[in-house]
């Protein structure tokens, strides 16, 4: 069963009556100007500048340590260790993209070369 309301249903609402728009006084704020600065000053700031000692350019160090990753034969799910190398300094000591290159194992170490050097 139903059960009635707790509070009386209302008659009729009545909305408030509209309040009429109001002019307001707007007031304009202006920024302070900066001067502009002059030739002599502009000089002066350029002198300044090629005065200063220039940044030495960055030097780009190969990696001295890195982890052994892992990746995956595509026909099994067999995880075999992955070595990967990256960065500008390769492109520096000569390694190019695209190059074809010759790996060795000596005395427990990896030599890599560029292919045509003997």
């Amino acid at each position: 069963m139903r059960k009635p309301p707790s509070r009386p249903a209302a008659t009729s609402r009545k909305r408030a009556p509209r309040q009429t728009a109001q002019f307001r006084d707007w007031t304009i704020v202006e920024p302070t100007l900066t001067p502009m600065l002059t030739p002599e000053q502009i000089a002066a700031e350029l002198a300044a500048e090629e005065a200063r000692t220039p940044r030495a350019p960055c030097r780009r160090r190969p990696p001295q340590r890195c982890k052994m990753g892992y990746g995956y034969y595509p026909a099994s799910n067999q995880v075999v260790p992955s070595l990967r190398l990256r960065g500008r300094w390769l492109e520096q000591l000569g390694f190019a993209i695209g190059s074809t290159l010759r790996i060795e194992v000596r005395d427990g170490a990896l030599v890599v070369r560029m292919a045509g050097e003997e």
